[in-house]
Order: structure tokens, then sequence, then C-alpha cells
């Protein structure tokens, strides 16, 4: 079984959360297929008729401003002979209804029946949940903050002290 990129990454697990679920039943040949993929940007994975939940495709959003930050994933698996799932995770806040509206479209297009839409309820953090990531938070910042302090720094004064002296 092929995993998907963002989950080989724990700290882009951990951001991501299940915003849409697509269940899809039809027969999907080869060109379809890739008609899908072309019309979703996604990276080919796997191949038709290889073994159950076998990831066949992805694409990954990664946010403008922080590159490293993925902000959204949508996967392609096949679930069954004639079944198959579309999924799209993302960072909380983030507008999904664009790329569900395109993946409702493109599957469509595929030949395939959407069965089912599922969308888990609003995202909401404990405050258990919202302690542990300022402290989180506050730890990364920390750390960063000691790398920058590891810097030598010269003055300017101490570096043309020489030319100031009498």
């Amino acid at each position: 079984m092929n995993m998907p990129l963002h989950r080989n990454d724990p700290e882009t697990r951990r951001l991501l959360k299940r915003r849409l679920e697509l269940v899809l039943h039809g027969e999907l040949t080869a060109g379809s297929l890739e008609q899908l993929r072309r019309n979703l940007g996604f990276t080919t994975m796997g191949a038709l008729g290889e073994t159950p939940n076998t990831v066949l495709g992805e694409r990954i959003e990664r946010s403008q401003q922080f590159r490293t930050v993925v902000e959204m994933a949508m996967t392609f698996t096949q679930v069954g002979q004639q079944d198959w799932a579309l999924t799209i995770d993302a960072v909380p806040r983030t507008d999904t209804d664009r790329w569900q509206c395109l993946a409702e479209i493109a599957c469509r297009m595929a030949g395939l029946t959407i069965i089912e839409t599922r969308t888990p309820p609003p995202f909401v953090l404990s405050e258990d949940e919202k302690r542990e990531i300022f402290e989180e938070a506050g730890r990364v910042l920390a750390a960063r903050q000691r790398k920058l302090d590891e810097i030598p720094f010269s003055t300017p004064f101490r570096a043309f002290a020489d030319d100031f002296e009498d």
C-alpha cells in the first residue's frame, strides 16, 4: 500500500484534520483515472487493481507564507473493486469549499457517482488542547531563540576599533 506524502511527516500529520470524505462508486478505467489525476493535479501513485486501500493520487498544497507547512492534502484511494474515496485534510481555518467543488466535478467527469459526502463536525479545541499548543509554541520559539543567541555577533565598533585609536 502506498502511503500519502503528508502522512510521512509527523508534524504535518498533527496539523492536518479531516475536512471531507467523498465515498464514490463506479467503474474507473486507466484513462479516466489519468483524467481525474490531471483534473485534480494529483501526483501519480499506485495502479488500478492493486490491493484495497491503495492511494492512487495525492495533491499537496503548501502555505504561501511558510513553504514547509502543508495547508491541504487531497487524496484519492481505491477502497474496493468499484469503490473509491477522496479525502481532503487541511489545517484548521483553511477554506476547503473550492477544493470540494473541484473534487466533486472531477469525480463526476471521471464517471464516478458520489454515494456519500462526509464532513466532520467543526473543529473545536478543548482548553487542554489549547494549553498544549501554546506550550509547544513556546518551546519552539525558545529553541529558535537559543539558536539565534548562539550566532556570534561582532559590533561595528569592535570591528573598526583600530581605525579610531590615536
